[in-house]
């Protein structure tokens, strides 16, 4: 297991950071780039193995993390994001029940249009 040091100086700065954003570690974690859980972590105890101090230090210096690209570890999850066009299951289920209720309909005030004039249900629609 790697070494973790400790470093009062690196937590008081993250710390700083925490507290302008009114103490909120998420929206803190957001604009540094780095994992809530990792922020959280280092302002309990103070330590992280030399690779996540670099990076928290990268961060508070305005400089975002830079993972290495050849070193899967450390790349970020990028969070998952809603795109504003897309749309859950669950709505997209809900809109295709509700084209096919409008369906439904239409077909059956065709049917009853053809009836009126007399037409045979022959020439239905294609739906």
């Amino acid at each position: 297991m790697p070494s973790m040091s400790s470093d009062e100086a690196l937590r008081r700065r993250l710390e700083d950071v925490v507290v302008g954003y009114d103490g909120g570690i998420s929206r803190a974690a957001d604009a540094l780039s780095l994992p809530r859980v990792f922020v959280w972590r280092f302002l309990k105890t103070g330590r992280a193995i030399p690779r996540n101090a670099e990076r928290l230090r990268l961060a508070l210096d305005g400089l975002g993390p830079r993972p290495a690209v050849d070193d899967p570890r450390t790349i970020r999850r990028k969070k998952k994001q809603r795109d504003p066009v897309r749309f859950s299951r669950a709505e997209v289920a809900k809109a295709r029940h509700l084209l096919q209720y409008l369906i439904a309909a239409l077909d059956a005030y065709e049917a009853d249009e053809r009836s009126l004039a007399g037409e045979s249900d022959r020439a239905a629609s294609s739906y």
